[in-house]
């Protein structure tokens, strides 16, 4: 409270000074004001530069890392800021004493720049925190969801009390009055809260993060998450387009996430040949001596004559398993599927060490042509559908005869 003395010497001065007693209610007011926005103003500057500047010393000293992403050198003066600004709002309603009416405005205006000033602080503290969590060893943290959600509670709370203050109503009564528009609510924001909870879903199961390689099928996008909002998850494509995904979709449609892969340093070939059935066969004697090179043969019974596609199989599995760029871990298998009306097919399934994209699309040619090349020798034939360079052969043989 104002002690009453202030009115009573400041009366004096201005009846010195000649002022007319009209006037001096005013002039009163006025010179309290003007004192006040320059205690204001001096209290800012000590605490935005001295202190500030030690408080930020200590902070560059200390050996954690939360100080120094949380309580920035701006955010110190937004802290400076609010103190001045809460102090200077409550005593405000104080000087205007000769004024009663606008007491009752003035103050709910205080309030007001009160809640807007702790809104900014606190948003400013959330996206410290958020970065703090961004940059830890957690980086599956979900620091932009829990960014998000912090922000959209404390919007909504700063909202809901401004509205009370506004409408001169109990804050349990502006929330029951929103109980009747919850319907409405769910209908605007369905997106809003839909991500929100998808959100939650992603971050709490580790699921997805920024730069993150995914795939989700459905919207025809794949490639590496540049950002990640309560209402969209934007991917940035191979093609450098952008694809925007509610992530919602994601948990409801479904998506993959490449990352764990490329995190233990290898990559994935899953490759399918399909055999032309007509050449599955038993080699002759001549034909399994032609394969007496190959060191995977020395546990094959070279006497008794063995079906190509199973030996192979046999040379398929070995060269994999002794390539320098493969590894046997998580898992190595040459699969025989059903057969098909396009043949037979074989199918290769196992990992390279290598995760850079263009090194590994060239190991993975390499491999493939090393196998496509060596079918030949084993008499096997891959299948593939007849074209004109095929039948023609066929119709210039016909006009010889």
């Amino acid at each position: 409270m104002i002690d009453r003395k202030i009115y009573v010497i400041a009366h004096d001065l201005l009846d010195i000074a000649g002022i007319p007693a009209e006037y001096i209610p005013a002039t009163t007011t006025i010179m309290l004001l003007t004192c006040a926005v320059l205690l204001g103003l001096g209290l800012y500057w000590l605490l935005s530069r001295p202190v500030a500047n030690f408080l930020n010393g200590r902070i560059k000293k200390s050996s954690t890392v939360i100080d120094d992403l949380i309580l920035t050198p701006h955010n110190v003066h937004a802290i400076c800021a609010l103190i001045v600004v809460v102090l200077f709002g409550s005593v405000v309603p104080e000087l205007l004493a000769h004024y009663p009416k606008a007491i009752p405005t003035v103050g709910k205006i205080t309030r007001i720049v009160n809640i807007v000033m702790i809104t900014w602080v606190s948003s400013l503290l959330v996206r410290g925190l958020s970065e703090y969590l961004g940059s830890s060893g957690n980086k599956r943290g979900g620091s932009l969801v829990i960014r998000n959600l912090l922000n959209t509670i404390i919007g909504c709370v700063a909202t809901l009390l401004i509205v009370s203050i506004i409408l001169n109503r109990n804050l349990s009564y502006i929330i029951s009055g929103l109980g009747a528009m919850a319907a409405v609510l769910m209908l605007v924001f369905k997106d809003s809260i839909l991500g929100m909870m998808a959100g939650i879903r992603l971050t709490l199961n580790k699921m997805l993060k920024v730069n993150d390689w995914v795939s989700v099928p459905k919207y025809g996008a794949e490639g590496r998450v540049e950002d990640l909002t309560l209402t969209a998850v934007k991917i940035r494509n191979w093609d450098m387009s952008v694809s925007t995904v509610p992530p919602y979709a994601l948990i409801s449609d479904g998506f993959t996430n490449h990352e764990s892969m490329l995190d233990k340093g290898i990559r994935q070939i899953r490759r399918t040949f399909t055999f032309d059935v007509n050449t599955v066969r038993r080699l002759s004697m001549e034909e399994m001596k032609s394969l007496s090179d190959l060191n995977w043969l020395q546990d094959i019974d070279l006497d008794t004559p063995q079906v190509n596609l199973k030996l192979f199989r046999r040379w398929l599995k070995q060269y994999i398993d002794q390539h320098p760029r493969t590894c046997p871990a998580p898992r190595l298998f040459v699969k025989e599927h059903p057969q098909t009306a396009e043949g037979l097919p074989l199918e290769l399934h196992c990992f390279v060490k290598c995760v850079e994209w263009a090194e590994f699309e060239e190991l993975q040619a390499d491999i493939l042509d090393e196998i496509i090349a060596t079918v030949g020798r084993f008499s096997l034939r891959l299948y593939q559908l007849p074209s004109g360079a095929d039948i023609r052969p066929l119709s210039d043989s016909r006009a010889e005869h």
